[in-house]
């Protein structure tokens, strides 16, 4: 996911107020570390090495609602956290964490002290999204979770449909999201279990609509045949306030001139407990957003692909319920997929959209 400004701002902070070459060492039993507001205990003490703090690193993932495991794999230890699709890898002894598939250098490895794993405070704090605050006067380290997120799952189906010979003419692989519902919310339950519905009926038209031209293509190619592949991910652009937006993307490769990939969006108020539409996240209604998405969208296709300004002209007043939107840490995105305004060449087209022009307050968008 594309690191934001509070992401950098926090590795600032962290850099500058943890390094402690610029203030006093401090005895390890002596540093503080309290989770909005609350002080955190630890069965082994805070551990400050290189001027960087160290923590126990199951007590801070799980505090920061992860799942943590600790494996061996040939002869190394390595511990895993994730929350909904957020994931952090370290190994211990090695100056490396990897978060959501993207490695970085360590100042201080993780280590093990008196039988713990130790895991760099700044690194964790970061891969995870809190704000970090240091006090030299009360030598404490406050960390700040974002309010109002929730861990989002992922649920799978696969199937392999075959024909009378058992030759596979269909491999399908789904995930869907699954959301946190700790309080038995009838609103969430709803959205996973229409998520489960929707991933099933996916799976049913595939193999209705494609089964019987799939055995057609095996006949055909014999040997030098390969499955029809259907495949459906997700992505959570935003999870905080209690706002949660998460696309839907859909892979199909059917034999037709390239696969296609559409993406789907569904932005929650799980405040509220509804989707949330374009109009309301724009405070129009629905003419004036219909207007606004095709003043926005025309300004985009002159500005970027002025030679498909024809084709786009001839689809776009069809296309205007076509458009998705999803919320990011940055920003409104209105996005179109491939064909719906322009060739399949042009990709996906997208316009942001600054959450000062819309109905949509973020408690850390202005940091």
């Amino acid at each position: 996911m594309k690191r934001n400004t509070v992401k950098r701002n926090v590795s600032l902070a962290l850099g500058a107020v943890l390094v402690f070459g610029a203030v006093p060492a401090y005895a390890a039993d002596a540093v503080t570390v309290k989770l909005n507001g609350s002080q955190m205990e630890f069965d082994v003490n805070p551990v400050i090495e290189n001027s960087r703090t160290l923590v126990p690193f199951r007590k801070i993932f799980e505090a920061l609602d992860c799942a943590v495991s600790y494996t061996k794999e040939n002869g190394a230890q390595v511990v895993t956290a994730n929350r909904g699709n957020q994931w952090i890898t370290l190994e211990i002894g090695k100056n490396e964490i990897t978060v959501d598939g993207e490695t970085k250098k360590l100042d201080v490895a993780p280590k093990i002290v008196n039988g713990r794993t130790l895991v760099p405070l700044r690194a964790i704090s970061e891969g995870l999204d809190c704000t970090v605050d240091w006090s030299a006067d009360t030598k404490t380290v406050d960390i700040q979770k974002k309010q109002g997120q929730y861990a989002v799952t992922s649920a799978h189906i696969s199937k392999n449909i075959t024909d009378d010979k058992g030759n596979i003419l269909i491999t399908i692989a789904f995930e869907y999201p699954v959301i946190e519902n700790k309080d038995n919310n009838a609103f969430i339950t709803a959205v996973n279990e229409q998520y489960k519905k929707d991933a099933e009926a996916a799976i049913s038209e595939a193999e209705a609509e494609f089964k019987d031209s799939a055995a057609a293509v095996l006949a055909s190619e014999g040997k030098n045949y390969h499955p029809m592949v259907f495949t459906r991910s997700f992505e959570v652009s935003l999870n905080q306030d209690n706002l949660l937006s998460i696309t839907q993307l859909d892979y199909a490769n059917t034999y037709g001139a390239h696969p296609n990939t559409l993406k789907s969006s569904k932005t929650f108020n799980l405040a509220e407990n509804k989707a949330l539409t374009l109009s309301e996240v724009l405070g129009k209604n629905a003419a004036d957003t219909d207007s606004y998405v095709k003043e926005k969208f025309d300004a985009y296709v002159k500005e970027t692909v002025g030679e498909l300004l024809e084709y786009y002209q001839q689809n776009s007043e069809k296309a205007l319920s076509a458009v998705n939107f999803c919320l990011t840490e940055d920003a409104l995105v209105l996005y179109y997929n491939p064909y719906d305004i322009l060739p399949y060449a042009a990709g996906s087209p997208e316009v942001k959209v600054p959450y000062a022009d819309t109905t949509v307050k973020l408690a850390l968008s202005e940091s």
